[in-house]
């Protein structure tokens, strides 16, 4: 998207037969290079936030008050819209690669240890289910997952690793869609939405990412 004041500052530079550096020296910036990347933040990011930039510019291109305010109220309705464009545009992605999966409730929001939990948490917060699984007409799907609650309640002993006790389990059986249990598996109603907090956490070392996932936690390494 070229934004409203990259169009203005394009025309102006044609008009007059300048170049970039020409414009920035205009606008009485001593170093180009300094006054460049101000500049091009501007007009590649649509970036309008440095209000000392825009009264340089507006005085070298001898631009009106009104005129480029309006330009800068555009470019800005542009960012919002190339917002939400982006927004939608993951969400359509998070749907269409969505599969089902039950998460697992528990005493403990956030785990003792996050450097283990950020390796190892998938495996104790999911439980996944198989393409067998996820082929059984709903009725099915419901009664083998409330199975599986159990094997995995008594397996663990009713406690989940890092976590504490497990409270209850939620199938997101859809995007918008809550099957939730109890920990004996029995279904404890259905409702639109899912609002279980899962957070998002990521291993680094040195500048290189290791992992992503859960637990809304930065683990750095330097």
């Amino acid at each position: 998207m070229m934004y409203a004041i990259s169009r203005l500052v394009r025309q102006e530079l044609a008009t007059r037969g300048w170049r970039m550096t020409t414009l920035v020296t205009a606008m009485g910036y001593k170093i180009v290079p300094r006054g460049l990347k101000r500049l091009e933040s501007c007009l590649q990011q649509g970036d309008c936030a440095n209000a000392d930039m825009l009264s340089r510019l507006r005085s070298a291109l001898g631009l009106s008050v009104e005129s480029l305010n309006a330009v800068v109220a555009e470019t800005r309705r542009q960012r919002v819209d190339e917002e939400r464009a982006r927004v939608a545009h993951e969400e359509a992605e998070r749907r269409a690669q969505f599969r089902p999966y039950v998460f697992v409730r528990t005493s403990e929001s956030r785990p003792k240890f996050l450097s283990a939990a950020a390796v190892i948490g998938p495996r104790l917060k999911y439980l996944q289910l198989d393409e067998m699984v996820l082929s059984l007409p709903r009725p099915l799907l419901l009664s083998r997952v409330a199975e599986m609650i159990c094997e995995h309640y008594c397996s663990n002993l009713g406690k989940c690793l890092l976590f504490g006790e497990i409270t209850g389990y939620a199938l997101r059986i859809g995007y918008d869609e809550t099957v939730e249990y109890t920990i004996d598996g029995s279904q404890n109603g259905e409702r639109p939405g899912w609002t279980e907090e899962e957070g998002y956490a990521m291993l680094i070392v040195g500048e290189q990412q290791i992992m992503s996932g859960l637990f809304n936690r930065r683990l750095e390494t330097r």
